[in-house]
């Protein structure tokens, strides 16, 4: 969950327990009691029962990542960026990057400039559409 704006209150309970009454969920053994404030993010993994309250007008985005492979999960995200509506961002790989004496080297900052490259390609991808 990444809190868009205004405050939530998320209780999230043990993995499968059980409905009490009527869909409510017991939460006496909640394993998260938070507030989230604008750009607060919180993960609640597949099976964890959770609910969330506000008390003043606040917007959540919940992104789900529902597979059974990781590999699955990329490809699938690939492609749909891979249509005419996302044509990427300009790249240029570091010329240290070029220049090493072991190319098949990878460091912490290359793996953090794909990252950065890739997060940047999304608020791309994003504002475009």
């Amino acid at each position: 969950m990444i809190q868009g704006m205004g405050r939530r209150r998320w209780r999230v309970g043990n993995r499968w327990s059980s409905p009490v009454d009527c869909g409510q969920n017991d939460f006496s053994e909640k394993i998260i009691d938070e507030e989230l404030t604008s750009g607060d993010i919180l993960y609640i993994p597949k099976g964890f029962s959770h609910e969330s309250v506000s008390s003043e007008a606040a917007m959540t985005y919940c992104l789900h990542f529902w597979t059974d492979n990781s590999f699955l999960m990329i490809r699938n995200w690939t492609e749909s960026l891979s249509d005419d509506h996302h044509r990427g961002i300009e790249y240029s790989p570091s010329p240290d990057l070029l220049l090493r004496e072991d190319p098949t080297e990878i460091l912490p900052q290359d793996i953090t400039a794909l990252q950065d490259m890739m997060s940047q390609f999304l608020f791309y991808s994003e504002s475009i559409s």
